[in-house]
C-alpha cells in the first residue's frame, strides 16, 4: 500500500485477499478504510459483512449486509447472507451459510430462494412481510414455511 494509500481498489483487493485467507481482522481493516474513502460502496458493505462473520461477529456482519441493501436495494448476495445471518442468530449454527455459500442468482421458484428472502424482511423486523413472502411456501414447501413461522414468532 506504499504506492497509493488512499487507493479504494487497493484497500477493496487487499481486503478481499484477506478474506479469502480468513485473515478476517485484516480484512476488517482494509473494509473500514475503503468504506471511509468511498462509503457509497455496496460491495465492501457486503464484503466487510463476510469478514465479520468470519469473526463470529455476527450483530456487525447483519448491519453490513443492511448498509449494502441500503446503498443498492437489490443486491441478491447481501439478501442471501442477510437471511442466513438471521437464521444462524435463531438456530445457533451455520446452517442457514452452507446453503448461502453454494451462490446462484435469486429464483422466485425456488423454495429455498423464498425462505432466505423471507429471513431477511423478518432481519429488518418486517414480519408481516416475511410471513407473506413464505406463505408461498405452505404448498411447495410447508417445512420451511413451518421453520419461518417459528423464526417469525421467534422475532416477536
Amino acid at each position: 500500500m506504499r504506492l497509493e494509500p488512499d487507493s479504494a481498489r487497493a484497500h477493496y483487493n487487499l481486503g478481499l485477499a484477506c478474506n479469502g485467507l480468513h485473515r478476517f481482522e485484516e480484512a476488517v481493516d482494509y473494509f473500514t478504510r475503503l468504506i471511509s474513502l468511498d462509503g457509497q460502496n455496496p460491495a465492501a458493505h457486503f464484503e466487510l459483512g463476510k469478514a465479520y462473520r468470519g469473526l463470529k461477529r455476527t450483530d456487525e456482519e447483519m448491519q453490513s449486509y443492511k448498509d449494502a441493501l441500503n446503498i443498492k436495494p437489490d443486491y441478491f448476495d447481501a439478501v442471501f447472507h442477510l437471511g442466513a445471518a438471521f437464521l444462524k442468530t435463531k438456530r445457533g449454527s451455520e446452517d442457514g451459510v452452507k446453503y448461502i455459500e453454494s451462490g446462484g442468482q435469486l429464483l422466485f421458484d425456488d423454495p429455498e430462494h423464498i425462505f432466505y428472502l423471507s429471513l431477511c424482511s423478518l432481519a429488518y423486523g418486517r414480519k408481516d412481510d416475511a410471513i407473506a413472502t413464505a406463505s408461498q411456501l405452505k404448498e411447495s414447501s410447508p417445512e420451511l414455511f413451518r421453520e419461518l413461522l417459528e423464526c417469525a414468532n421467534a422475532a416477536s
